[in-house]
């Protein structure tokens, strides 16, 4: 038998080849059943709404220190109802995650860039 000819039910178990990835980004991507929608760059978002890719830059770093807020704050919250410290990440995770099961936040790339759009106020037809 031909190591590079598989018997009949090969091609089954090789899915990452049914979807089109290669079989590192397979297994990066936690063996989704269909192909992620590829992700858009700095560059392509600026270009899109027609402003800098600084601009952009700007935009994720306020998106990230709102997160950070957010964090240190539930922190802060747990640390005062008596939250020992070795349960401190844990339950600010547990609360985090349950306030984003609640108004999900996983966006498209495509509504990412309206959203960023809406942001800065800039209308592109």
């Amino acid at each position: 038998m031909n190591p590079n000819d598989p018997p009949d039910g090969g091609k089954m178990r090789r899915q990452w080849e049914a979807i089109g990835m290669s079989r590192a980004s397979w297994y990066r991507h936690g063996k989704p059943a269909e192909k992620p929608e590829a992700k858009i760059t700095q560059r392509e978002m600026a270009q899109a709404l027609n402003v800098s890719i600084r601009t952009i830059q700007r935009y994720a770093a306020e998106r990230n220190q709102e997160r950070r807020e957010q964090i240190h704050k539930e922190a802060a919250r747990l640390r005062a109802e008596g939250c020992p410290e070795n349960e401190l990440v844990q339950r600010v995770c547990e609360s985090l995650n349950a306030a984003t099961s609640r108004n999900p936040e996983t966006l498209t790339p495509r509504q990412y860039l309206d959203l960023i759009r809406i942001r800065l106020g800039t209308v592109i037809s």
